[in-house]
């Protein structure tokens, strides 16, 4: 990953772009989304994602494993109680090796409000 180079006026969850095989990419700090408190930004991860035709950095603590279930493995979302998470990006629930493992739809993560301004920094980024 390059030097993620900050962007002037754009939300505080908003790190900044970076471009990779010749594209630009948004990078969104999900600590900041889930209101969480910042750690520090020396060796930062980010899972790269496709949405709408936009690439999305999102900047992650830690991937310690990928993992393949089907959906009968996959229990209900529990109730919206987790603060600063928008309900609708919940997918549902794990069990793995005694852990409450979290789905997170990373399309559905960010508010209408939040993806029409991202929608601005990638038409003004590109």
């Amino acid at each position: 990953m390059g030097e993620v180079r900050k962007l002037p006026s754009v939300p505080q969850f908003i790190e900044g772009v970076f471009e990779s095989y010749n594209r630009i990419v948004i990078v969104i700090d999900l600590r900041k989304i889930f209101q969480l408190e910042s750690t520090a930004m020396e060796d930062i991860k980010v899972i790269i994602c496709s949405i709408n035709d936009s690439l999305i950095g999102f900047i992650v603590d830690d991937v310690s494993q990928v993992i393949q279930k089907t959906r009968s493995e996959i229990q209900p979302s529990p109730p919206p109680v987790i603060r600063g998470i928008n309900p609708n990006c919940v997918y549902g629930m794990l069990d793995e090796d005694d852990k409450h493992v979290l789905l997170i739809n990373l399309e559905k993560i960010l508010t209408k409000q939040e993806s029409q301004i991202l929608s601005k920094v990638d038409s003004v980024t590109l």
